[in-house]
């Protein structure tokens, strides 16, 4: 019972960070196609960047993210020691993969530049912790 409440559980995470993704590529057409969104964007980009995107901020924000890739990297390289399955590999290595998007939205000036860079930080950030909330489900999922 609890082994299909898992995977159900992973399932149903999976399934979100899907529409999470296919939901920014939405925004960001919308942003570009209608001038009430792309107004509403640009502003609450404004006031996201003035409120929460100082250097100090953003230093801090870069130092507690490379802190979590490297434990991700480290339960990764512990799980090809132990030669688990290659299902519980899969978690991880999204959760890093998005954890280093995470990353270069915040260090790349381009990304800044988008419309909807707000969102897709948000965004990214909320794959990122289903990510890791999967990798908790996978470990303790028992053979």
């Amino acid at each position: 019972m609890k082994k299909k409440l898992g995977f159900i559980l992973l399932s149903f995470f999976s399934l979100l960070q899907v529409v999470g993704i296919i939901g920014i590529f939405v925004f960001n057409d919308l942003s570009r196609k209608k001038v009430g969104v792309n107004h509403h964007v640009i502003v609450k980009k404004r006031e996201f960047i003035s409120d929460f995107m100082s250097q100090q901020q953003l230093g801090i924000y870069k130092v507690v993210l490379v802190v979590v890739l490297l434990l991700l990297l480290l339960y990764l390289i512990y799980q090809i020691v132990k030669r688990v399955q290659w299902w519980r590999f899969v978690s991880t290595v999204l959760g890093i993969l998005a954890g280093v998007v995470l990353y270069l939205e915040l260090i790349l000036d381009w990304m800044l530049a988008l419309p909807i860079y707000m969102y897709l930080l948000y965004m990214t950030l909320a794959i990122f912790l289903i990510g890791i909330l999967n990798m908790i489900i996978v470990y303790f999922i028992k053979e």
